[in-house]
């Protein structure tokens, strides 16, 4: 059992209770901390598990699920996450395997799809190579952009890792509607090694127009948490996306995480033909 935690914010050092085993995105510690000032993250000991607790703007707390060893265990937990949170007690997102757990020994919890929260998985050569009819428009965005620009694409790493600061910067002045996000940006690259991050700058004569960031989540599977371009470059997502998957050589699979329920977003990952979906509830106690 772990020793007793009071009540606190999440730190980096807690990047020890978040092992990268898991593919659900929303588990991933680098998204966990990234986010952790919008999402009001905080850690409490319950039956002698670390939880994380969070809410966003006036919703409710919601508690990522615990993954305790046993059911007797995970029931302990529960019963004092509800006694401190209060009741209904909302978990999210949780999969089958998680609501199957928490059905049995709560029939009586309601579960609910958050179609919003479902990872989008592609397979990495699909997204590296853009092989088939299928990706026959991304191939012409691609190779459009390729005749039509002198590019370059650089390859972060701890001794240029200021191209990356100057990239986001840049691109926000481009487009700044999500303070909070290039924040979290920020934040991540002040601790890009300790968070085991990768990241891509494409550049167009020098300025750049795009960039992505990601890691290595759990065995074959790279998570791209962030990817921004410049619109007025007419491929530039696409070029990205493309050059950023290959570098994953040694991952089957990418999870390019949730869609947040925006039709715009939800359109343009779908385009990319992912090979399953992470289909993740909410449930109620």
């Amino acid at each position: 059992m772990q020793a007793t935690l009071t009540e606190r914010e999440v730190l980096l050092s807690d990047k020890q209770y978040f092992p990268k085993t898991g593919s659900i995105s929303f588990e991933n510690f680098s998204n966990i901390y990234m986010w952790r000032k919008v999402m009001h993250y905080r850690l409490i000991d319950a039956g002698g598990i670390r939880c994380l607790v969070g809410h966003y703007g006036n919703q409710p707390d919601f508690c990522l699920f615990p993954r305790a060893a046993d059911d007797e265990t995970l029931r302990t937990v529960l019963e004092e996450l509800r006694s401190r949170l209060g009741s209904p007690l909302l978990l999210r997102p949780l999969d089958a395997e998680a609501v199957e757990r928490v059905k049995r020994l709560y029939p009586d919890a309601e579960v609910i799809d958050a179609p919003w929260m479902h990872d989008y998985i592609y397979l990495q050569k699909d997204l590296s190579t853009l092989a088939g009819n299928r990706f026959h428009q991304k191939r012409n965005h691609v190779n459009n952009f390729e005749k039509k620009y002198k590019w370059e694409y650089v390859s972060v790493t701890p001794d240029n890792l200021h191209l990356l600061r100057e990239a986001a910067a840049h691109l926000f002045a481009v487009d700044s509607r999500l303070p909070d996000e290039y924040e979290a940006i920020l934040d991540s690259l002040d601790h890009f090694e300790e968070l085991e991050l990768q990241a891509g700058i494409l550049y167009v004569e020098g300025t750049p127009v795009a960039y992505s960031i990601g890691e290595v989540m759990c065995p074959d599977v790279a998570l791209i948490h962030i990817e921004k371009a410049d619109r007025s470059y007419n491929g530039a997502y696409a070029m990205i996306n493309k050059l950023f998957s290959s570098e994953f050589t040694d991952c089957t699979y990418v999870n390019r995480e949730e869609d947040m329920g925006i039709p715009g977003l939800r359109k343009a990952k779908s385009s990319y033909h992912p090979v399953r979906m992470g289909e993740y509830s909410i449930v109620k106690i």
